[in-house]
């Protein structure tokens, strides 16, 4: 079974009432580095942080792996952008 993950983590928003959430991108890059270690292969990984975040850039992404899936292709996708400070 082929899976593809979408991994985004903000720790650093644009707007300024929201405070920084330092786990956050950590806790992304950590599980990228998981699902590779367990056989995801690195280029079936999308890996999307702090102020690469962007609504462009998240569907920039989603078409960019299009061509990835197959009639058995699952998706993971993994938002680490939570939690109160």
């Amino acid at each position: 079974m082929k899976i593809i993950a979408i991994i985004v983590g903000i720790s650093n928003y644009q707007h300024t009432s929201f405070e920084p959430l330092p786990g956050a991108e950590a806790d992304a890059h950590r599980f990228h580095a998981a699902l590779i270690s367990w056989g995801i292969p690195q280029e079936w990984t999308y890996l999307i942080v702090d102020e690469q975040a962007t609504k462009a850039q998240l569907i920039k992404t989603f078409y960019d792996c299009r061509f990835q899936f197959d009639e058995e292709a699952k998706l993971v996708f993994y938002f680490a952008g939570y939690g109160v400070r």
